[in-house]
This record gives structure tokens, sequence and C-alpha cells, in this order.
């Protein structure tokens, strides 16, 4: 698998994160998130179509939340910059060859 590059500004987050994090065995979860079509009803009960679309999604979590994903076999995990990545087993994901994973406004982000 190819790895993303982690910023100094994302490292220092995530290390804040794990600080903070009350959990036994915190990690970085990088999950694809599929494009997807909801609706929901607006305020005078019309349809309001809401479209998603496809990117990855960066948060620091529990290990227990990658047991959840993948039930196939114990989930793994990669160290980059000191820290605990596991990145979510979704065939139709994209490759994070070349991808930076960053600190922006607030966010962690996969650019």
């Amino acid at each position: 698998m190819a790895l993303p590059t982690v910023t100094q500004a994302a490292a220092r987050r995530i290390r804040q994160l794990f600080s903070d994090c009350t959990s036994e065995r915190p990690i970085v979860a990088v999950i694809w998130v599929a494009p997807a079509t909801d609706k929901k009803r607006g305020k005078d009960g019309e349809t309001v179509w809401i479209d998603v679309e496809a990117h990855w999604k960066v948060f620091v979590g529990d290990f227990h939340l990658a047991e959840g994903f993948d039930e196939s076999h114990k989930p793994e995990t990669t160290r980059i910059a000191e820290l605990e990545f596991w990145f979510c087993p979704v065939p139709e994901a994209p490759s994070l060859r070349g991808k930076t994973i960053d600190y922006v406004a607030g966010e962690l982000v996969v650019r």
C-alpha cells in the first residue's frame, strides 16, 4: 500500500488529540467515504437532495473502531511519524500514493 505523507502540522494536531483521548489505544483512522445521494425535507416540506462527494476522512479514534470495520482479521496498523495509523480496507478506495495528510483550517484532511 502506498502511504501518504504526514505534515508536521497534522502530526502535531494528532499528538494533541492522542493526549486528550481517553482511549487505551488511540489510532488515526483514514477512511474512504464513497459518493452518496440522500434527501431530506425542507422547511416547507419540499424534498431537498443532498449530494456527498467522495472523499477521505481522517480522525482520531479508538482501535476498537477499526475492529468494528474489519471483522475478517485483526486490523493492521501502520506507523508514520511515530503515530499509529489504520487505513480502512475499502476495495474501491483510490490510492493514497502522492497524497498528504495535513491539518488545515482546524481539520485533518487528505489532499
